[in-house]
């Protein structure tokens, strides 16, 4: 019965550390939550402000997360100035680190806190646009696959020539184009031609799609 005892109340000990341990605001990162100056919505950072903790933080925040304009202060002396989404590095900015007290920049774009060079990469790219088609991309997750779709004016699903460029295992299922097992960066050719909306005539179409990121995407031509 006391070995019970013993290890329930352990349990407990461990459980009600686990929940002072939880953030609740204003700042939600847990390396700048000891001590915040600065704008507030709703009981968390939101505005200009300043953050501390192990690192410093100044500049903008939404809900309670670095976002937007700001500079960070590692403990270890580290300093980035740029942009912020979502509590990390993301966008265009500039990094200084100290390496045997003498520092080192390196500029360019980081992407989910991780540097990506000194040009920026745009998940696609849009060229050789003809015709009256209008493309629609989302991303609906991680992966290596591309959903290519094309609908005429009346919303019925239509053929489409596909001329691509890159590594890829293609199959068809009723109307629509999948290419999966990918290796990004990959380029789609595409043409097809369709009546317009008055039914008077047919139009040709023609759009060059590049993907350059991985994804699972899903790619719907319109007209």
């Amino acid at each position: 019965m006391k070995k019970t005892i013993i290890l329930f109340s352990a349990f407990l000990i461990i459980l009600f550390n686990g929940f002072g341990q939880s953030i609740v605001g204003p700042v939600l990162k847990p390396e700048i939550s000891e001590k915040y100056e600065g704008e507030q919505k709703k009981g968390l950072a939101a505005g200009k402000g300043t953050a501390s903790g192990t690192d410093t933080y100044t500049g903008n925040f939404v809900k309670g997360l670095p976002e937007g304009q700001g500079t960070y202060t590692y403990k270890n002396g580290n300093v980035f100035v740029g942009s912020f989404k979502n509590g990390v590095m993301d966008g265009k900015g500039m990094m200084t680190i100290r390496v045997n007290e003498r520092d080192s920049i390196i500029k360019g774009y980081w992407e989910a806190g991780k540097y990506v060079g000194t040009k920026r990469i745009d998940p696609y790219e849009i060229s050789n646009k003809v015709g009256s088609v209008q493309e629609h991309l989302s991303v609906t997750g991680e992966g290596n696959t591309v959903e290519i779709s094309v609908v005429d004016p009346f919303n019925s699903y239509i053929s489409a020539q596909i001329f691509t460029e890159g590594q890829y295992v293609q199959k068809s299922y009723y109307g629509r184009e999948y290419f999966e097992d990918v290796k990004f960066p990959i380029l789609f050719d595409i043409k097809y031609s369709c009546t317009n909306k008055l039914r008077s005539g047919i139009i040709t179409n023609t759009i060059r799609i590049k993907i350059n990121k991985g994804g699972k995407w899903v790619i719907k031509l319109s007209n």
